[in-house]
Order: structure tokens, then sequence, then C-alpha cells
């Protein structure tokens, strides 16, 4: 065909116009963009990307491709396509005809049998497609070249040199994007290896760099749909891409030196910013809580638990988790995330991405069949597993290989695993629930729940060598707020794993918003500092931490007085002291962090809560120190030094209080709590004394003293406090009597032996104390509906006597008068009748 069509050859003909000339050089210039745009769309296919779409996209570039280059070959009038004007532009398109002819037959026999059932793909297929789609492109660039050439012998005005640029860059966007596929499938392209060394990739980060910023400005060009505007988009960013270039030239430069050598010559970690490190293990951590969840819904899919949303949620986590794995393999410049800091986590990377390709498969294929065989949840499950585990390496890996202390990785780590315990309680109550391996699904429930709470209490407070303690009450506030999220999302999943389906739907309602908050927590967590919504408290929170504060400084005392009975060989219970130090522990933490049960509130601002950590916690960490020593002088000035700063607080949320809530009887409660410290510090100053460890009883007086007074303000009122109301308080006025009969036995017991009986007397008034503190709290009312029966009852008698008095003084009157004016009228009251007759 082509020897006739050299002899049919036209004479190069100034006949021919320049628009037939710019039409024939772009239409050559987009046979090579279709040569590589169809690599690319066939690659596609084999990923499973869209199918459908991306078949009917192979079979149009096929069809142009081959119309294109008939026209080229012969001329096309009616589109101003010229035919091939000389020798050498014949002779090239022969050459591409004779690379097409097996590429098309390629392409066409395998679009639909390149990708098996399964997920895997014919290697065979897309080897021969890497070897033969570059001398397609090759051979088609010789075309262009060729009529650009000719058209300048025939004297055209064409702007060829331009068009042929322009289309190159078209061809440079397709011809990437089909090496990208390549590389993601493992298969060598144009000489390129695949990229399996740490160093080719953290170069390759640096082109893909400032490929990104250079791409938007290419498209304006090369989406162009004449040469005219597409010299005008060129010229409106030419300067911006020159500045890209260069950089993006010289990368590229850098990287192919490192192609196909050993390349571990290189050093990244030691170079690595803090800001690359923590996104490093921040993306690393993502991509365990992406595969996590992902197991997570699957599982409810196959058990048919909320399957819709469960549904979405796989196909929206598995296109998030792929991205973010070749983040993680390759970098991301833009994003902040560097390429693996070594060779080892490379290799192992490249395993989880191997192993991700079978796992996504197996969801793609199984998460919308009507019902999910339980061969493949344990598969899915199974390679899920696999992959956490390689990741957990990589973790692993990465937080030995920083030096940077101010890196928060193990934060990181753990905050965010924090995220994935939460998915595994909410798996294995789901699996229980449907009564599967039901022994292993506790045992991985129950000590997520135990793993979680410890996790917590080490994020919080800190771990040395690993996390600070939290110093800001803002992400105090959020890590509490997450918590007790966790901690109706853990009751509801007891509930679930204890075979009450009813509440499966709460499980799954709260699930997802747990592991949201979890999530917000680990992100401020990881940076140290959160912001603050409205921190102001209600009556009933701050009554809680005003009563917590009081419970502290009561500890501070009863630790004191049990630690010198230890040590004087007294105490009846020897344990008893560690178990007031594990209350103190508890009792610290609920004031300084909050809790969900007993419901106790965050400290409400900054400057409490750095009076906790400058005061309150150092002072509980002495006294702990002081009572493994020998030395009682260091353990009552640690307890009282503690009892002090506690009841600073004491004052400050009593404070609080009132302003909440000015009615609220604060300031008796106040007093009766501080009844149950002087209780115990009385104690501690009869056993000093006791056993001479006190040169006189002078603070022992002066402790009765202080309680005495305290004791019958709280009865008859003076001080700032009102006296009992009687007779509405008859309750209150009855405790107060049992405080006051235990309080009288502990005055006898104070200066006898054996000092066990005063321990004893003591506990009894403080169980009397403790009772009577909820009846102080409760707000003194006069009851409207009793009626005065002694007013009453009053005033009548003294109505009575003062009738009785009137009568005695009256009655002798009035008969008197009476007996005077009797004769006279009687006489003239005859005659006046007589007359009247």
């Amino acid at each position: 065909m082509f020897a006739r069509l050299l002899q049919l050859l036209p004479v190069i003909t100034c006949a021919w116009t320049n628009q037939q000339w710019a039409v024939t050089i772009n239409k050559a210039g987009l046979q090579r963009t279709l040569s590589q745009q169809m690599t690319k769309e066939f690659l596609l296919i084999s990923r499973g990307s869209k199918v459908t779409e991306y078949r009917a996209k192979l079979l149009e570039s096929m069809s142009s491709f081959n119309t294109t280059l008939h026209a080229l070959m012969v001329g096309d009038s009616s589109n101003d396509i010229l035919p091939a004007p000389d020798h050498r532009v014949a002779s090239a398109l022969q050459e591409v005809e004779l690379e097409w002819i097996p590429m098309e037959k390629l392409l066409r026999e395998n679009m639909d049998t390149v990708r098996s059932a399964d997920g895997s793909y014919n290697m065979l297929v897309l080897e021969e497609l890497s070897s033969r789609n570059v001398p397609l492109l090759d051979t088609s660039d010789a075309v262009v070249k060729a009529l650009v050439d000719a058209a300048q012998v025939s004297g055209a005005s064409t702007n060829g040199l331009v068009q042929d640029i322009a289309g190159r860059q078209r061809t440079l966007i397709q011809r990437l994007a089909k090496g990208i596929l390549f590389l993601s499938q493992g298969v060598p392209f144009a000489g390129l290896p695949v990229l399996n060394k740490m160093c080719t990739l953290h170069q390759m980060r640096e082109v893909s760099f400032y490929y990104e910023q250079l791409r938007p400005l290419l498209t304006g060009i090369t989406n162009a749909e004449t040469p005219s505007t597409s010299q005008k988009a060129a010229d409106v960013v030419a300067e911006e891409v020159v500045e890209l270039l260069d950089p993006l030239f010289l990368a590229m430069v850098e990287a192919v030196k490192l192609f196909g050598q050993d390349d571990g010559s290189c050093n990244p970690s030691a170079s690595m910013t803090h800001s690359e490190w923590h996104a490093f293990f921040m993306t690393l951590a993502q991509q365990e809580i992406l595969t996590k969840t992902t197991m997570q819904y699957f599982t409810q899919v196959g058990l048919k638990v909320d399957v819709k949303s469960s549904q979405v949620e796989i196909t929206v986590r598995l296109s998030q988790a792929s991205g973010n794995l070749r983040n993680l393999i390759e970098g991301n410049k833009v994003k902040g995330i560097p390429a693996p800091p070594s060779q080892e986590i490379v290799d192992e990377l490249l395993s989880v991405d191997a192993t991700w390709k079978t796992f996504e498969s197996e969801l793609e294929a199984a998460v919308h069949l009507e019902s999910v065989s339980s061969v493949t949840m344990a598969r899915v499950d199974l390679l899920g597993e696999r992959i956490l585990e390689v990741l957990g390496r990589v973790m692993h890996m990465g937080l030995a290989m920083v030096t940077n202390t101010t890196v928060p990785a193990y934060v990181i780590d753990q905050s965010f695993g924090q995220a994935l315990l939460a998915c595994e309680i909410t798996q294995s109550a789901v699996l229980l629930n449907f009564d599967h391996d039901v022994t292993s699904n506790w045992d991985s429930l129950n000590a997520s729940r135990a793993a979680y709470t410890s996790t917590m209490w080490k994020l919080l407070e800190g771990e040395p060598g690993k996390y600070h303690r939290v110093t800001d009450v803002c992400l105090v506030h959020q890590v509490k707020h997450a918590n007790d999220l966790f901690r109706r999302f853990e009751q509801a999943a007891l509930s679930v794993g204890h075979g009450h389906s009813v509440d499966m739907e709460n499980l799954v309602l709260l699930s997802p918003l747990v592991l949201r908050a979890l999530e917000e927590s680990a992100e401020s967590l990881s940076t140290g500092n959160s912001s603050c919504g409205n921190t102001s408290l209600l009556a009933d929170e701050w009554i809680q931490l005003h009563q917590k504060a009081a419970a502290i400084a009561t500890l501070s005392q009863e630790i004191t007085a049990e630690y010198i009975l230890v040590k004087q060989g007294e105490s009846h219970n020897t344990q008893r002291l560690e178990v007031l130090v594990e209350d103190l522990d508890t009792s610290l933490r609920h004031i300084m962090f909050g809790s969900f049960d007993p419901p106790i509130a965050a400290p409400p601002s900054q400057e409490k809560f750095d009076h906790m950590l400058t005061h309150l916690a150092p002072e509980v960490a002495d006294l702990k120190q002081a009572i493994f020593g020998i030395d009682v002088t260091t353990v009552l000035n640690a307890g009282d030094k503690m009892m002090l700063d506690a009841q600073t607080l004491q004052d400050q949320y009593l404070e609080g209080l009132m302003s909440a809530d000015p009615h609220w009887p604060g300031k008796r409660v106040d007093v009766a709590r501080r009844q149950v410290t002087l209780a115990q510090k009385i104690m501690t100053e009869a056993a000093l004394y006791a056993y001479d460890l006190r040169s006189s009883d002078a603070e022992l007086n002066a402790v009765v003293t202080k309680f005495e007074q305290a004791h019958l303000q709280l009865r008859d009122g003076g001080g700032g406090l009102s006296e009992i109301m009687l007779p509405e308080r008859q309750d209150l006025l009855t405790q107060w009597e049992q405080v006051d009969s235990a309080w009288q036995q502990v005055r006898g017991y104070l200066r006898t032996d054996p000092i066990s009986r005063l321990e004893s007397a003591i506990l009894q008034l403080v169980a009397e104390l403790t009772k009577i503190i909820p009846l102080y709290a409760m707000m003194d009312v006069k009851d409207p509906d009793t009626f005065p029966w002694p007013t009453l009852v009053y005033s009548i008698i003294g109505a009575l006597i003062l009738s009785c008095c009137c009568v005695m003084v009256i009655l002798p009157w009035a008969l008197s008068r009476r007996r005077a004016t009797k004769t006279p009228h009687n006489g003239a009251t005859v005659r006046s009748a007589a007359d009247e007759v």
C-alpha cells in the first residue's frame, strides 16, 4: 500500500493553506497523545476502575487513531487534513502503521480479559503493552516533526514549533498518567523499574511536588481546541511555567540517576523535620484506622447489621485508604508527607500494598451481595489483620528511628490506637450478639476496654520518655467529651454482647460518633493543645467538684493517721493504707480530668487546672513518696500542705457554686464537709500525742475546739450559719443528735488506751457526718400548708379569759341598773295602759 502511496505523493505546493497545515500538524500531534491515552485507558480497565466507562473510551480512542492515521496518509479535505506531503512524512506514517497494527490487536483482544474475576490481572499482557506503547509514541512523534519541516519548506506561515510543543504537553500528561498506572501495578515501562527503593521514592516525591504545581497550568494549554487558543493560553502562563520547569527538570534528572541503581546511599530520616515525622505517623495511624473500620463495617454487612450505611462507609474508606497508602509509600510533598524513612519500611509498605489489593478486591466483590459467606468474612478479616500487623510493625520501626524528642510519635500511636480499640469493641460486640466465637470475642472486647482505660490515663498524666502530662485545660475537656461518649458506647457494646439486640441500634449510632471524637482528640493530643467552647458549669457540677476537693482534703489526714498507726504496729488492717492511696489517686484523677462515673466535670478554667498541676498533684506525689519512708514529720508536712491546697480548691468551688445557685445552702454543707476532715485530723493529732510524737496536746486541743465550735454552729447558727429550722427540719436535728452522740464518744476516748477505741469512734463519727451532709444540702423551706395550731389555741384561751373578765365586771353593773329603774317605771306604765284602755 505504501509503495503505491509514495508514487502518488503530490508535489508540495503553496496552494495548501496555512489553516490546512495547522490542522494537519495538530491532528498528527493528537496521535502521540492517543498512543498514551489508549494505554492509560487499558490500564484503568485492568485495575477494575469504571470498566464500562473506560472500555467505551478506549474503543473511541482506537477508532480516532485509525481514522486520523488514514486521513494523514491520503488526506481528508472535509476536515482540512492534508495527505502526506513528501516521502519523509509518508515513510514516518508507514512506521506508525507497523507499530499500530500489533498494538491495536493487543488492545482489542485483551480489554475484556486482562482482569480476572478474582481481581488479578494478566501481567504478560501489561508487560507487552509496556514494550509497545513507547515505540508507537516515538513513531507518531516522528510524523509531527516531518510535517513541521514540510510546512517550513512549503513556505507556509504556521506556528508549527509552537503546535509541536503544545502537543507534546498533552502527550506528556497522558504519558505520566500511564506511567503512574504502570508503576502502581508493578509493570516496568520505558526502561523505568518499579519504584521500590527509598532514595528514588524520596526524589520522585520532589518531582511530583513540582508537577502538581505545573499540571493546572498545562491543563489550560493542552485542553485548548485549536492551535491558536493553545498559543494564547500558553502566552498567559508562559513565565510561570518556565519558573516551574527548571526545578521539575532538575528533580527528574536526579530521579533518573537513581532508577535501577542501588540507591541506599541517602539517609532521609536524618533530615526529616518535626512536621514531616508528624505527618508520617499521622498518615500511618490513619491507614490503620481506615483498615480497621473497613473490617468493622464489613462484619456488619456480613451479619446484616445497618447494611446500607455500612456499604457506603466501606466504599468511602476503600477510596480514602488507597490514596492514603500511596501517600505513605511515595510521599506527598504538597501535604507534607515524606516518603518512607528507611528501606525496611519501604519493603513493609510494599507488602501492605500487595495484600491491600487482594483485601480491596475481596471487599468489592462481596460487599453488595445479598449474603456474605462465613468463609469470605473470615478471609477478609484475616487479610485485614495481616495488613494491621504489618502497619503495626512499621509504626514501631518508625518510633525507634525518631531522635527528636519533640515529635509526638508515641502520642500519635497510642491516641489513635484508642480509636482502633473502639472499632475492635464494636466488631466483637456485634459478633457476640450472633454467637460467633464467643470466648475469643469476649476476651477481645474486655481486653480492648482495659487497654483503652489504661492508655487514656497515660496520655493525660504522661509517661516518662513517651508522653508529657497534658497541661491545656481545653484539651482535658476534649478528652473528657470523647471519654464520656466512649463510656456510653461501652455500655451499649456490653449490652449487645450479652445478647440484648435492642441496644444494637444504639451501638451502631454511637460507634461513628465515638470514633470521630477519639480521632479529633488524638489529633489535638498530638499537637498538645485544643480550643474550648463554653466551660461554665451547672450548680450540680460545682457541687461534684466541691465534694471531690473536700474528699481529697480528708484523705490527706486519713492517710497520715493510718501511716502513724501502721508504723506503730497498731493498724488492724495493714492493707488499708494502700487502699487509701489508691482512693487518693482516683480522686486526684477525677478532680483534674473529670469523670463519667461518678459524674464529675473537668476543671472549669485554666487557672484552676494550673493550681492542680503546680500544687495539688506534686503534693499528692510528695505524700505518696513520704509514706514509704520513716520520717513522720515529712508525712505530716506533706499531708497538711495537700489538705490546705485541696481546701483552697474547696473554697473556689464553693464560690462558683454560690454564684451558680445563690439559694443553695452551700455554706453549711462546706462546714459539714470540713468536719469530716477535722475528724480525721483529730485522729492524727491524738495518735501523735499517744505515741509521744508530740511534746504536748496543744495541737490536739486546738483541733477539738475547732470541731466543737463548728458542731454547735451547725445546730444553733452563728458564724454565717442559720440555726436548724424547726419543726420543718426535725430530720436534720435528729441526725445532728446522732453526730453529737458519736462526737461525745470520741471525746471520751481522746486520751485513753488502747487507741483502737478512738479509731473505731472516729470511724463512727465520720459515718454519722457522712449521713448528715445530704440533709444539710437540702434547702430549708417553711411549709405553707402547716396550720399554726399553737397560735390558734393560745388565741382562743386568751379570748375566753378576756370574755370571762368582761362578764364578771359588766354583769353586776347591769343588774344594779335594772333594780334601780324597775318600780317607778312599772307604776307609770300601768297608768298609761289604763288610760289608753
